[in-house]
């Protein structure tokens, strides 16, 4: 069993964040949520937990894409009141496939836990993007912030 501690502690500290979005479905064009770490941050952004989803029977891909996307988001630091992220949040449809694909999300997939962490350095990112074109997109992303 995990003592509560080890959650406690990131977010007390201010370094723990959350940031979810929804992009709605536009013919002939895939859904796309990203978490990016900014050129020239001071901090790596270590991913926790992800919780994707699709408005219909459909499956997603993680991939990492290092340019920002169109339409910005605002993060939340779980610290209420503590400081802005470094971490930014993205949302957008396209024609096309962007990055480089890391994984396939089923559509059935829950929140995901990771067993194992994706650190994003600066000027990396992650995206969420639906394989089908015409459909929702969900997706909230939990990290911590660590100084470089």
């Amino acid at each position: 069993m995990i003592s509560p501690g080890a959650y406690v502690q990131p977010v007390t500290q201010g370094i723990a964040f959350v940031c979810g979005a929804e992009q709605a479905a536009v013919a002939a064009q895939v859904g796309q949520i990203q978490l990016l770490n900014p050129s020239g941050s001071s901090a790596d952004l270590i991913l926790q937990a992800l919780t994707p989803s699709i408005a219909s029977t459909g499956n997603l891909t993680l991939r990492r894409y290092d340019t920002p996307l169109a339409t910005p988001s605002s993060p939340l630091n779980m610290f209420l009141g503590g400081a802005a992220p470094v971490g930014q949040f993205y949302r957008q449809t396209n024609a096309v496939s962007l990055g480089i694909q890391l994984a396939l999300i089923r559509f059935s997939t829950p929140t995901i836990i990771l067993p194992f962490v994706f650190v994003i350095p600066p000027g990396a990112g992650l995206l969420v993007e639906a394989v089908t074109v015409n459909v929702a997109i969900q997706a909230t992303f939990s990290w911590l912030e660590v100084p470089r």
